[in-house]
């Protein structure tokens, strides 16, 4: 029998507070001043039980705990629920999308997880191409 679809993608605006953090600014070049400053995340619960344990510091991301001031269902209802590889997938998606739009975002992937994946399936289809494989 296949597995339901339960798990969530959600949206949670952080404070402007969190533009004083060197890691969040970092990771964020491209911001533009005014647009909110958001944490994207994925989960296996409700959108606001996994709200509520940020908040309450239990397997929390230390921004979302410490900056976060409310979901923002409009950015992620449409979708929710869906399976996990769904979710993973959408999870990033959301978070470029909002980048892109000069969001202050975090998201399951940093600029550098993105350059080094970037770097990973470029590297993948070249040796692919010469008929080599990564490891032997």
């Amino acid at each position: 029998m296949p597995r339901r679809k339960h798990h969530h993608v959600y949206v949670i605006e952080l404070s402007k507070d969190v533009l004083l953090e060197p890691r969040f600014r970092k990771n964020n070049p491209q911001y533009i001043d005014g647009k909110p400053c958001v944490y994207v995340g994925m989960t296996g619960l409700d959108p606001d039980v996994r709200f509520d344990k940020h908040k309450a510091g239990i397997q929390a991301n230390r921004f979302a705990q410490q900056y976060g001031l409310r979901l923002l269902p409009d950015l992620y209802e449409g979708f929710n629920p869906m399976g996990y590889q769904d979710a993973v997938d959408k999870e990033i998606e959301v978070g470029i999308d909002l980048r892109s739009a000069g969001f202050g975002c975090l998201a399951g992937l940093t600029l550098q997880d993105l350059d080094l994946l970037r770097f990973l399936v470029a590297a993948y289809a070249n040796s692919a191409r010469a008929g080599s494989l990564f490891c032997t």
